[in-house]
């Protein structure tokens, strides 16, 4: 924390220095935000700090760990979480703006997170004192140089680390400040036509090593990985209404070949599905994954008081590896774990609603809402050759949904990622004083596909769909691919205002797990409080 504030220092006094000259304004600003957290049963909807047991005929059992690798479940015995816990997490931005001559604007963001009292990388867990702040992690998220009217046209570029976000942020989100991208931006005003145009750098081509150990094997190998991001977004505004429609691809380069043995790639397996991962932008991909998305949004009012929106996305590409395909029969496999090939993906997602504010004291309104994001069957055939060989087969298609850079609460405690599921929503805000809102949120959970697993039956793998990407992290116990009931959730909002600059924040939610979690878990209740302070300067 300290180097923290002695480079925002450091780069304040720089830029102030630079700005006699060239500079027309220098903005300083920044927040800090403080969010304590209670939860209960969060990880495995259990008691234990486990599932209660091995799914029936699976050879393995698993355990999810805090870190959402899947893991054979004897190299975690000595390792677990609480299922009750509580703690506090601290994010601090500063960040200096410069307006220069000619329409030129840069702004660098500093910032500094992580959690009170931490002592993570500290060795020796009988010296509790060491570390602390220390530890938290600090960078830079944004670094950008804006020219606008670039030679007195209507184009204006945006270059360096940046926060993108396209209508409600369902597909690229820069809610919470989580996703920042390298990315080049131009944008064509020809109001009430806009035209953006992005490129991004997910991740760069480099070699880089992880250490996988289990109970079988203890090796290193590395993944060459190479990720950008394309897309086009057209908008057209009008008084009352706005349609949208966009593109996004990404081009995956990424090498697994260096997978040293069967057994190392079951070490290192996604938390879904079975498929070998790599590290992007400190987000987990499937290795060889390259999605594209199309779509259109829109959203009107008719009305005042009402609001309507809706969006379409279609999703095409590669879905990433999953097993090697035998030559002579592309419906085959010999062993899911081994070399891989490419799956298509071919799914969609669906997410509209509407609000209507009541011209009522208190002014109550009510939002209806309905997502929705598609799902693969799990239709694996399986059998022995005269040799002793176990071959499976399944289609070599995809129809799973896998989000690109979305952060939407669709419910806090159970907080699912947007993929094989149905979410429907109902809630009512009201405003019984001027700076305090009051929401209540109902939230029901089904599953697209009640026994999605691509991977295929004979490893037990059925997806958890707790999105680990979300503040919390939400529920990360699998699904017994049996019924489709995933549950209900209650969630209550209070935001309060306590000036321009001071806002306060409490969320309470209550989660009740389906039939979905039947016999995976001992389906306890989930519970879940974060309460937060804000302020802007």
């Amino acid at each position: 924390m300290k180097k923290f504030l002695l480079a925002s220092l450091a780069l304040i006094f720089v830029l102030s220095s630079a700005a006699i000259a060239e500079v027309q304004n220098v903005k300083v600003g920044g927040e800090i935000r403080v969010r304590g957290y209670y939860e209960d049963n969060r990880t495995d909807l259990s008691t234990e700090n486990k599932f209660p047991g091995a799914r029936p005929d699976d050879a393995w059992q698993y355990r999810w760990n805090p870190r959402d690798e899947q893991i054979p479940n004897d190299t975690l015995s000595a390792q677990h979480w609480s299922d009750t816990d509580s703690y506090i997490l601290q994010r601090t931005q500063v960040y200096v703006e410069a307006d220069l001559t000619d329409n030129v604007l840069v702004r660098v963001t500093l910032e500094a997170n992580g959690a009170w009292g931490s002592t993570d990388g500290d060795n020796n867990p009988n010296s509790p004192l060491r570390g602390g702040t220390e530890n938290w992690d600090a960078g830079i998220v944004e670094a950008w140089l804006q020219v606008s009217e670039l030679y007195y046209s209507p184009l204006t570029l945006k270059v360096g680390r940046q926060y993108l976000n396209y209508g409600t942020g369902f597909m690229i989100s820069d809610k919470e400040k989580f996703w920042n991208f390298d990315a080049v931006k131009a944008v064509l005003d020809f109001y009430p036509w806009t035209l953006d145009l992005i490129y991004a750098k997910l991740a760069e081509n480099t070699d880089r090593e992880f250490q996988v150990a289990n109970s079988a094997t203890a090796a290193i190998f590395d993944t060459r990985r190479d990720w950008d991001l394309y897309g086009a977004n057209l908008r057209y505004s009008a008084d009352f209404w706005n349609i949208e429609a966009y593109v996004f691809g990404t081009q995956n380069t990424t090498d697994t070949s260096h997978y040293a043995n069967s057994a190392l790639r079951t070490a290192y397996t996604s938390y879904t599905n079975g498929v070998g991962w790599a590290n992007v932008q400190g987000r987990l991909v499937p290795s060889d994954l390259a999605p594209s998305v199309v779509g259109i949004r829109g959203d009107v009012r008719p009305v005042e008081q009402l609001d309507i929106w809706g969006e379409f996305t279609y999703e095409f590409g590669n879905r990433g590896a999953i097993a090697r395909w035998a030559t002579d029969n592309d419906r085959t496999i010999q062993n899911p774990l081994e070399e891989a090939n490419e799956i298509d993906l071919e799914a969609y997602a669906v997410d509209c609603g509407l609000t209507y504010t009541f011209d009522w004291t208190w002014e109550p309104a009510i939002t209806l809402a309905y997502t929705f994001a598609s799902g693969s069957s799990d239709n694996v055939t399986e059998e022995t050759d005269s040799a002793g060989n176990r071959i499976r087969s399944w289609d070599k298609k995809s129809h799973a949904f896998y989000p690109l850079f979305d952060y939407d609460y669709y419910g806090y405690a159970f907080s699912p990622m947007l993929s094989n599921i149905h979410i429907f929503n109902a809630g009512l805000s009201v405003l019984p004083l001027e700076n305090v809102e009051v929401v209540l949120d109902y939230y029901h959970y089904e599953q697209d596909k009640n026994n999605q697993c691509e991977l295929g039956a004979s490893a037990g793998l059925y997806p958890v769909v707790g999105n680990p990407f979300m503040d919390n992290g939400g529920v990360s116990a699998p699904t017994n691919g049996k019924e489709k009931s995933l549950g209900d959730e209650i969630d209550v909002t209070i935001n309060y205002d306590y000036s321009e600059d001071v806002s306060v924040q409490l969320i309470a939610a209550y989660f009740i797990p389906g039939g979905a979690f039947d016999n995976v878990t001992e389906e306890k209740e989930m519970i879940e409080v974060r309460g937060e302070l804000k302020v802007n300067f």
